[in-house]
């Protein structure tokens, strides 16, 4: 198992849990868009990318680098924003007591780089950093591109138990936020 970042402080943190409960796994500082230049090709049967392609500044190349990783039948499996909920404009509508009735949400179609704003509460400090917010055509596209083919989605969704345990979790429980991308190398025919 290997995990690659381009963050050396996110590769030392992992390194110091690696230390602490051994699990054989190799950690390896690189921009994802270049793993196809220092990984074996077709060396993978399984690449993740947990919530991370849409952050990258070619997130197209990065698709493509890992789809030389993968074997026949190997599975590229990522998660990404899902774009509904990341259209270029979406506001809760709220009543008099401020609970949400529903997202109004407009401008899908509108492509390209974005500005996310690390604002929340439960964090020391704010900043921002780039973002890609695209559609599911293009999210498909790019899958494809990278000679992979898209064999399943899924929206994940919290439990009525989990959203009990943390409220906050609701708005996941009536709008898909998240999109689960599972692809597969298949063979090529000429």
């Amino acid at each position: 198992m290997v995990g690659v970042d381009l963050s050396p402080a996110m590769l030392a943190h992992a390194r110091r849990h690696e230390e602490e409960e051994p699990l054989g796994i190799e950690y390896v500082e690189m921009d994802a868009a270049q793993v196809h230049r220092s990984l074996a090709p077709a060396s993978f049967e399984l690449v993740t990318a947990c919530m991370s392609i849409q952050d990258m500044e070619d997130p197209h190349q990065a698709i493509k680098a890992v789809g030389q990783l993968l074997p026949i039948g190997g599975r590229l499996i990522c998660s990404v924003p899902h774009p509904f909920t990341e259209a270029a404009y979406r506001e809760w509508e709220r009543d008099e007591e401020g609970n949400k009735l529903s997202l109004k949400v407009d401008r899908y179609f509108e492509s390209g780089t974005a500005t996310l704003q690390w604002d929340m509460p439960r964090l020391r400090y704010s900043w921002e950093t780039p973002r890609w917010r695209l559609n599911l055509s293009e999210w498909s596209a790019l899958v494809q591109g990278a000679g992979l083919v898209i064999v399943g989605l899924r929206e994940p969704r919290p439990t009525a138990e989990q959203v009990a345990r943390r409220p906050e979790l609701d708005d996941c429980r009536r709008l898909p936020y998240f999109l689960v991308i599972e692809s597969r190398k298949l063979a090529t025919t000429h």
